[in-house]
């Protein structure tokens, strides 16, 4: 695989007709972070991953038909693994949230318990100071 440079922020990644898996992987992954950087850098992924297509069309544009079905069935392989990767990330993320929350609440109920519990010891006791005033307001 050679790296041509870069035009604007996005690479271009040239393959031969000879290419492996592993340099169709590295293509797809290079691609997958660039769109995922540009966006969290507030830019439009979507326009990102056209530019991305048409680069990847010209570079297949004069191999057998046979290389670029070869090339273009490995890449939407490795670019579905890439997707669901990210999946299984934000299902990480989702279930970690989901935990802290789980969490946070147990902790605030705890609280509000112990909070509550601590009004009426309060409670108790200002009814017993009071109960003793009146009887020592009525007794005397």
């Amino acid at each position: 695989m050679k790296n041509s440079g870069s035009a604007g922020k996005m690479r271009k990644e040239f393959l031969t007709s000879d290419f492996t898996r592993s340099d169709v992987r590295g293509l797809a992954e290079r691609n997958f972070e660039e769109i995922g950087n540009a966006v969290r850098d507030g830019a439009n992924g979507y326009q990102l991953e056209i530019d991305q297509k048409d680069a990847i069309s010209n570079m297949i544009s004069s191999w057998d038909i046979e290389s670029q079905n070869r090339f273009l069935s490995m890449h939407a392989e490795e670019v579905n693994a890439c997707i669901q990767k990210t999946m299984d990330s934000v299902a990480e993320i989702n279930r970690n949230t989901a935990e802290t929350i789980r969490k946070t609440a147990e902790i605030n109920q705890q609280a509000l318990q112990n909070e509550f519990t601590s009004s009426q010891v309060y409670s108790w006791i200002i009814g017993l100071v009071f109960l003793s005033i009146m009887m020592i307001v009525i007794f005397k």
